[in-house]
């Protein structure tokens, strides 16, 4: 593990432990009904999911949420990456996921 990574997985759980918790929830509830009805996804397609709370102080914790989801085993990463369509994103570059759930 360089240290990179360890900088990473460190930024990744203090936006996991800041976040708020029925953010992180619904957040997480999301990912897996994503990953019951889509073989492959992005989290634009988790954002437009959540309906009760759609923000938490730093969005940068859907990351947090991606890796709870793959730790669990409902999704894994692809090598694909596509432009997100939220405005707030401004088009940048986010990871494709496939489902292990269907």
């Amino acid at each position: 593990m360089t240290q990179g990574d360890l900088f990473r997985d460190a930024a990744i759980n203090q936006v996991e432990e800041n976040a708020d918790l029925g953010w992180f929830n619904e957040a997480l509830l999301s990912v897996e009904v994503t990953a019951w009805v889509e073989k492959e996804f992005t989290t634009d397609e988790v954002w437009e999911r959540m309906t009760k709370t759609d923000h938490t102080h730093d969005n940068r914790a859907m990351g947090a949420i991606m890796r709870k989801a793959q730790s669990k085993g409902w999704i894994e990463p692809t090598d694909r990456v596509v432009k997100s369509n939220r405005a707030v994103c401004h088009s940048r570059p986010i990871r494709v996921w496939r489902s292990r759930l269907i």
